[in-house]
């Protein structure tokens, strides 16, 4: 290709860190927002720092470290995942379980309609939520004017192994988490088992792949 510059896009694919922390704009004031997540977002940068993350790297790639070797976390305070986590080592979403308070329900269809899922159906003494359906988005809780729809749990689901690359991986789910704190020591078990499985900088999709882990 005339005009080519190798060289360049060599120097485009380097990494100058060998981790990377995104969340979502939810704690600046999205409306869809569950979760808020920035203090738990710096606490895991933190800690990859702690943990050296890069010099590990550098180490396995033999001082190679490119982009897509990067360990990558992603946070979304809601089930839409717009910071785009599913292509992460780490994805982390807010959702809320709702409930529906029989007694409050007017049956006006207004939870029915705002939700996407079609996990609302209306029956004789009010409305019911389908739970395999639902993703936990809260569309209904917020357009319920009788306030019958109640958060019976909010917490986040956590899902392993996202990459792109040659062989591209969507992150699998993993659990569900009740609080920051629980996300915190759950990301704590996962990269130490990152850096001993670990050969040659791959990125946790790819270990687990290996490792036949079935999550």
């Amino acid at each position: 290709m005339k005009g080519f510059d190798r060289s360049f896009f060599e120097k485009m694919a380097v990494a100058k860190e060998g981790f990377e922390v995104v969340i979502c704009w939810g704690p600046k004031g999205c409306p869809n927002a569950i979760t808020s997540s920035q203090e738990l977002a710096e606490k895991i940068k933190k800690f990859l720092e702690e943990e050296k993350i890069t010099e590990f790297l550098m180490e396995k790639t033999k001082g190679r470290l490119k982009k897509h070797n990067k360990f990558k976390v992603g946070i979304a305070e809601c089930p839409n995942a717009c910071s785009q986590i599913y292509i992460m080592d780490i994805a982390i979403h807010g959702f809320l379980e709702p409930y529906i308070e029989e007694s409050s329900c007017d049956l006006c269809g207004s939870c029915k309609e705002a939700c996407e899922e079609d996990a609302i159906t209306l029956e004789e003494t009010s409305a019911k939520v389908n739970l395999e359906k639902c993703v936990g988005c809260g569309s209904c809780e917020k357009v319920c004017e009788k306030g019958a729809i109640k958060r019976k749990f909010t917490g986040y689901k956590m899902y392993l192994g996202g990459k792109l690359g040659r062989h591209p991986r969507l992150a699998t789910f993993y659990k569900i988490l009740s609080s920051p704190e629980e996300v915190f020591e759950e990301v704590k078990k996962i990269v130490k088992f990152y850096k001993e499985k670990n050969q040659k900088g791959e990125r946790l999709g790819a270990i687990l792949e290996r490792e036949n882990l079935d999550i």
